[in-house]
């Protein structure tokens, strides 16, 4: 048995097994748990490994898969229910948010105290702030329109 591919992302260690089973090729997934060098407990790494005669197919098999997947890479998926059917949609929000506000008093008052070059770049910055909580602000963001979820793009 040779290793074909290794990837952090479960779901795609599970298409890749399942592409190569639809092509006749006996694929099995390996789960290593790599906790030394990792940052968090669980990380895991899937192998899928091939038995030794097939080596030569799964590659041609796994080529066209990327082949296939790299059209759709671009293509956001809703998180919750794995739907590609997904739209861009523009939240505009009336006014910013309220830490514009909390900060510019702040970097007034720090604007006081310092030298007139670094007084008046905070005070510039304090003001942005102020004019910023009244512009609001615009989110990008993807709606499923199988479950409506909303999210941002991983």
């Amino acid at each position: 048995m040779k290793t074909l591919v290794s990837t952090p992302n479960i779901i795609e260690a599970e298409q890749i097994k399942a592409y190569l089973q639809d092509a006749d090729i006996d694929a099995q997934i390996l789960e290593e748990n790599n906790t030394f060098f990792s940052s968090t407990p669980d990380a895991a790494n899937y192998r899928i490994i091939v038995s030794d005669d097939d080596v030569d197919n799964a590659n041609m098999v796994l080529q066209d898969y990327r082949e296939q997947n790299k059209k759709n890479e671009t293509l956001p998926w809703c998180p919750e229910c794995g739907n590609i059917d997904v739209t861009e949609t523009i939240i505009r929000h009336r006014y910013g948010s309220v830490w514009f506000l909390i900060f510019a008093p702040i970097l007034l008052a720090i604007s006081l105290f310092l030298p007139f070059t670094w007084g008046t770049i905070c005070a510039a910055f304090a003001f942005g702030f102020i004019i910023q909580f009244f512009i609001g602000y615009k989110v990008h963001r993807f709606k499923c329109n199988k479950c409506n979820h909303i999210f941002k793009r991983y």
